[in-house]
Parts: C-alpha cells; sequence; structure tokens
C-alpha cells in the first residue's frame, strides 16, 4: 500500500509534468467559451447571403452551344461572374469560364479590381479597403485553400481578411485575428501541433491521464490529512 508520504510525492511529481499544461487548459479553455463563436467564425463580417438575379435577356449563350463547341463536359454552372453572367464549365479535368453573353472564354483569374468588387459586394463589417493580393502561396489560416486567392484585407476590428476563388470571385472564407488567436488556443488545449484537428491523440490523452491521478492523488492527501487532524 502507497504510504501518505508516497502519495504526496506522486502528487507534487505529477504537478510539475502537468501543472502548466493544466495551467493552459484553464486559460484557453475561459477563451474559447467566453468568445462567442459565431464572431470566432467572422459571420459579422458577411453580408447575408443573396441568390444572385441574372437577367434572363443578358444570357445570349445556352449551354447546348458550349456542349457543341467543347464537346462532354462534366459540369456547367451559371453564375454572377464581375464581368457579366458566365458559366464555369468542368472540361477534361479543367476549369473554364465562358461568358454567357457572347460565348468568350474568359481569363482564368480575376483582375484586381474586379476581386475588390467582388468583397465589397459581400463585406459588411465597418472597416475601409487596405489591400487586394493574390496569393500564389496561402497563409497558414487558409492553408487548405487551393491556390490561386485573392485576399482583400479592411481596417476594423480584427483587421477582417476576406478570401474569394480567384476565377470566379466567390468567397471561400473569412478571417481575422481573434481567429487566429483561437485557432493558437485550440491547437495548446487539444495538444495537436501539427493538424490542429486530433483530439484523440497521444499526447493528450497521455496529459490528461496524469492530470486526473494527480487530482485523484491530491484528492487522497486531503482525506488523509483530515483524518490525522485532531478533533
Amino acid at each position: 500500500m502507497i504510504s501518505s508520504a508516497g502519495t504526496r510525492k506522486i502528487h507534487n511529481s505529477l504537478n510539475l509534468v502537468v501543472g502548466i499544461q493544466i495551467l493552459i487548459w484553464l486559460i484557453t479553455g475561459c477563451y474559447m467559451v467566453l468568445m462567442d463563436i459565431n464572431f470566432i467564425r467572422g459571420q459579422h463580417l458577411i453580408a447575408p447571403t443573396q441568390t444572385a438575379v441574372i437577367a434572363a435577356d443578358t444570357v445570349k449563350v445556352q449551354p447546348a452551344d458550349i456542349q457543341s463547341r467543347l464537346g462532354p463536359i462534366s459540369s456547367l454552372r451559371l453564375l454572377a461572374h464581375p464581368s457579366g453572367p458566365a458559366y464555369l464549365v468542368n472540361h477534361n479535368e479543367r476549369s473554364l469560364l465562358i461568358s454567357a453573353v457572347d460565348g468568350r472564354t474568359l481569363p482564368d483569374t480575376l483582375n484586381r479590381d474586379q476581386a475588390i468588387e467582388a468583397a465589397l459586394a459581400r463585406f459588411n463589417g465597418a472597416g475601409e479597403l487596405i489591400t487586394a493580393a493574390l496569393l500564389e502561396t496561402p497563409p497558414d489560416e487558409v492553408s487548405w485553400i487551393t491556390p490561386p486567392v485573392w485576399q482583400v484585407s479592411f481596417t476594423g476590428v480584427g483587421e477582417p481578411r476576406l478570401y474569394l476563388n480567384a476565377q470566379t470571385g466567390e468567397l471561400i472564407s473569412k478571417r481575422h485575428n481573434y481567429w487566429q488567436v483561437f485557432d493558437l488556443f485550440w491547437m495548446l488545449h487539444i495538444m495537436d501541433y501539427d493538424t490542429r484537428e486530433n483530439i484523440h491523440n497521444p499526447l493528450l490523452q497521455i496529459a490528461a491521464s496524469l492530470a486526473l491521478i494527480s487530482a485523484l492523488s491530491g484528492i487522497v492527501l486531503l482525506w488523509v490529512s483530515r483524518r490525522r487532524r485532531p478533533l
């Protein structure tokens, strides 16, 4: 049977090992609980989604016209492009933008003015435009996006940023500095320093088990000390 001194030694040793991580859990947990998740996700930055209205009389080219020109296509979608209505066509494992007005093939990438126009149409914040940059390597906060991507930044709380599809101008993601803090704290909280997704990683399981043992040993010590206290 482990003595009181042995229990105290185990308790103190475990506190040295997991004490800092327990403090990190408390700090990061408080931040994540206190912050509104919709704010973190940037919902306040985006105007309510409205279906783009494309006037029927502006669509001069029909899908059949495109298919007869290109041959078999995987998919086709009509969308509101900054240069006018256009079809996004998947053909031979490649995405093409074809004007629905005159049938010409549009550039694969929006220019800066078009990207800004598309961003302003979606932005709902109070800030003003700072920069618009076409990125060939997305930053870590949107590393999952296939480049190139337009990053349009604004002034305001948290320095909001919109990320747009470089070909169509459609919104892919929105980020701000409070999201970056949340993402960092989430990584520290779940102790997944690689993908920041795996809440069942061995490091977290070991730390949680040691913290539990430390807490239980503290309870045992408290119970023993109370029993020894004279009445």
